[in-house]
């Protein structure tokens, strides 16, 4: 009788899954379910060093944080959290890194579902640019390459590490820990300053930037520049796709204009007293960092206006599609950059590397722009208005408003990047951060599909008539 009934209710749920449940719904609940485990756990005595558990704000914040590979904290994870509490954030770092799609679409097999061509679409635009790659092969791809990269950077890493550190173990273990954050893009650091101790470290640094960019440059880019390689050296034609040119192209452009910049504001403040080379490897990694990681090897409170407005910049762009970063991504700011020159020029199409783009890319990426700078701006509002208590202007703090908009721009970025005001904001701010971070972390257009559901049958076009713009 037990049987039957427990048969009975497995079949119930397999229908209600096979009916109701998309892959976008499962995505959201998968994030949803993670991060409340995870809080669950960092909220237990033995996360905490001081046997004093952490609020269910301050787990919820970190689990958050930490699923959505962001990096922001109320907390110094250095010396607030056990080891075990620092274990269960770096496996929270390294699922949300992995990306929850790839284990729903497991889910999804597991209960017998054959994927719908709209589920299929929104999994192959996560991880693909083309749906011809199979989506089982796919997610061992990402298995394999996640483990690999982050392999290597351990080992790497702990040669780094060892003559700082009293132990092998605490070596080995530091390696694996930032080895992981930096490959996912998190920020985490054990290290109460970051890697403000390390900033003339040239191996780590370097190691560290590379792990980033790999992280943030997509899996399947990586996959196909291997494959581009390979075949370089066999003496063989290859061509790289257009997402992949363009994802190089802006992302090299970005770490370029980014370091330049971070150089001519910070060389006589926060890089003061480096040499001139270390002041440029520092600007490199500063431009890096501020798009997808969030790591600091300089003190962001002697660091003037327009390089918190430059990280702003850039935390919002992110990194690239497909990847463990976060932002609108590289792809989305260079079809709008495409889509400007095409204006600026009277073209009618937008081109890139003399391909056409379609119009519905094009119309995606405006749409993504624009809901992205809505989310920031009401948060930002938001906050503001908790804070200040809508006092007079003259009357706040001086620059609160940039620090909260810096902060803000971060969390939906999923970047990390902080000028320290976060720990000290009210208890409702830190509920906004929390659901900015989720919201950058899935994407806005997740949100899109979710409130609006199928497209609506039978549209036209009414008659055509203009406005004035400018």
């Amino acid at each position: 009788m037990v049987t039957e009934y427990k048969v009975q209710l497995l079949g119930a749920v397999k229908r209600f899954f096979l009916q109701y449940v998309q892959p976008v719904h499962l995505a959201v609940l998968s994030f949803a379910l993670l991060i409340t485990c995870g809080a669950s756990l960092l909220h237990l005595p033995i996360s905490s060093s001081t046997g004093e558990p952490l609020s269910w704000l301050e787990a919820f914040f970190s689990a958050t944080s930490a699923v959505c590979v962001t990096g922001l904290s109320v907390i110094d994870i250095s010396t607030r959290l056990s080891r075990f509490g620092q274990t269960i954030l770096m496996l929270l770092v390294q699922l949300g890194g992995l990306g929850i799609m790839t284990f729903s679409t497991v889910l999804i097999t597991i209960i017998g579902r054959r994927l719908s061509f709209r589920g299929r679409s929104y999994i192959v635009d996560t991880f693909t640019h083309t749906p011809r790659s199979h989506l089982g092969e796919l997610c061992l791809y990402i298995l394999l390459v996640t483990f690999g990269i982050e392999l290597l950077g351990a080992v790497g890493l702990y040669f780094c590490f060892a003559p700082r550190l009293l132990t092998t173990g605490e070596a080995i273990y530091y390696s694996i820990f930032h080895s992981i954050t930096a490959f996912c893009n998190a920020g985490f650091s054990l290290f109460s300053d970051s890697f403000l101790t390390f900033n003339m470290n040239v191996p780590l640094l370097f190691l560290v930037m590379t792990l980033i960019v790999s992280g943030g440059m997509g899996f399947l880019v990586l996959r196909e520049l291997f494959d581009w390689s390979r075949e370089r050296i066999r003496g063989k034609k290859k061509y790289l796709s257009l997402h992949s040119k363009l994802v190089l192209t802006v992302t090299a452009s970005l770490i370029f204009f980014g370091a330049v910049m971070f150089y001519l504001f910070e060389q006589k403040l926060s890089l003061y007293g480096l040499s001139w080379d270390k002041k440029i490897l520092n600007s490199i990694f500063q431009s890096i960092s501020f798009r997808t990681a969030g790591f600091n090897t300089i003190d962001f409170k002697l660091s003037s206006g327009s390089t918190l407005f430059l990280g702003m910049t850039l935390m919002f762009i992110g990194a690239s599609p497909g990847s463990c970063g976060g932002g609108v991504k590289t792809t989305t700011f260079g079809v709008i950059f495409a889509q400007v020159k095409s204006g600026l020029t009277g073209g009618g199409f937008v081109n890139l590397f003399k391909r056409t783009l379609l119009k519905s890319r094009v119309d995606a990426a405006l749409t993504l722009i624009v809901l992205s700078f809505m989310i920031i701006t009401v948060a930002t509002v938001t906050i503001t208005g908790m804070e200040t208590g809508l006092v007079p202007f003259l009357q706040t703090e001086r620059g609160l408003f940039l620090d909260i908009l810096f902060e803000v721009t971060s969390a939906f970025g999923t970047v990390g990047m902080s000028t320290g005001r976060t720990p000290y904001l009210s208890d409702g701010s830190k509920w906004v951060l929390i659901m900015v971070m989720f919201v950058g972390r899935l994407g806005p257009l997740t949100f899109v599909v979710l409130t609006t559901g199928r497209k609506r049958k039978g549209e036209f076009q009414y008659a055509e008539e203009n406005v004035m713009i400018g």
